[in-house]
């Protein structure tokens, strides 16, 4: 069913729990540790073959020359002989600066490789909890936005509702018994349907009575518009717009209120009998304690619709309600 029932939430959407401050300090944890690590093995790394030569070249080779042709004629055997012994030893420092880097012990190397691998695991960790977090934070406004705009809107006519069934007093039996005043002499009385009552409230009460018997407002912009009380027997309203409008306690009898727009719109205890409404759409309005005799019903939408229960029975026994609005209101055959 597409409808909600009192105390029911029209979306049924699962909350997003977040995560345990646990998993925040592993993955803070995890990122130190693997910082750790590869300090560790940066700092266990052996000198370079570059770094020996230097030193080599800078202070060895110029001693050992100067010490070994102390007091030797340059030209003489055994100089030449010191010579090439002193280039036989500068060719073999050249050789092992040329040499590769000697690499990292085996284990060194490994430890360096679980460094880095913690370090990027726990940074892509917290992100991870980071973004879920959020979304359950922005998850449980939504649904408390969501929540508090529909008891809004539903409240009132809830209680009202509840009111109206349990003393079995609908409006529109107690008008039908009675005479209805005359036409009201005012020229601007159907273009009054444009602004509705100013003070009108859920129990009908307003500054005048609104008389839109027999009026065309045929195609026009009314949402917001309040209702209350308002006569609107023969009545021409299709293709209006009349969301979020309040119709409590109209007296609607063979109106024609086909394809116009309830959206949101509050209908309460208020008599529809032999009225068209075939192709409204009622999407999320509130209907309380309102009669749908012999109305046309066709091809209309009441999805995610407040309904009461005693209305619901009575739309479901209009056999001009079919296929899917059927569902909508919760029609069980």
């Amino acid at each position: 069913m597409s409808h909600q029932t009192y105390g029911t939430s029209a979306h049924a959407q699962a909350d997003v729990a977040p995560l345990s401050p646990t998993w925040s300090k592993v993955s803070m944890a995890a990122v130190a540790l693997g910082l750790g690590m590869v300090a560790f093995s940066a700092a266990s790394a052996p000198t370079t073959n570059v770094q020996a030569y230097t030193v080599t070249t800078q202070t060895i080779r110029p001693t050992m020359a100067a010490t070994l042709m102390q007091g030797v004629p340059a030209n003489s055997l055994y100089g030449n002989r010191v010579a090439s012994s002193v280039r036989a030893t500068s060719n073999e420092f050249d050789a092992m600066a040329a040499a590769p880097r000697q690499s990292l012990p085996q284990t060194t190397d490994t430890l360096k490789a679980f460094g880095w691998m913690s370090t990027f695991g726990g940074a892509v960790l917290g992100m991870c909890v980071a973004l879920w977090n959020h979304m359950s934070a922005a998850n449980k406004e939504f649904l408390a936005a969501e929540e508090e705009r529909r008891s809004a809107m539903a409240s009132g006519a809830v209680a009202l509702g509840a009111t109206a069934m349990a003393l079995s007093m609908p409006a529109g039996p107690a008008l039908a018994g009675q005479r209805l005043p005359p036409l009201d002499t005012d020229p601007n009385r159907c273009e009054r349907g444009l602004t509705g009552n100013t003070i009108g409230q859920a129990n009908g009460v307003s500054d005048k009575a609104l008389d839109l018997r027999l009026c065309d407002l045929n195609g026009k912009d009314m949402h917001q518009v309040s209702f209350s009380g308002a006569l609107m027997v023969d009545g021409n309203f299709a293709n209006s717009n009349m969301t979020e409008a309040i119709l409590s306690k109209v007296y609607a009898p063979n109106a024609n209120f086909k394809n116009v727009d309830f959206t949101s719109a509050v209908l309460d205890r208020g008599t529809f009998d032999g009225s068209d409404m075939s192709g409204s759409n009622f999407y999320n309005a509130v209907i309380t304690g309102a009669t749908f005799k012999g109305t046309n019903l066709a091809d209309t939408n009441f999805e995610e619709a407040l309904i009461g229960s005693q209305d619901a029975k009575e739309l479901c026994a209009n056999t001009s309600l079919q296929g899917e609005s059927r569902e909508q209101v919760g029609c069980r055959e």
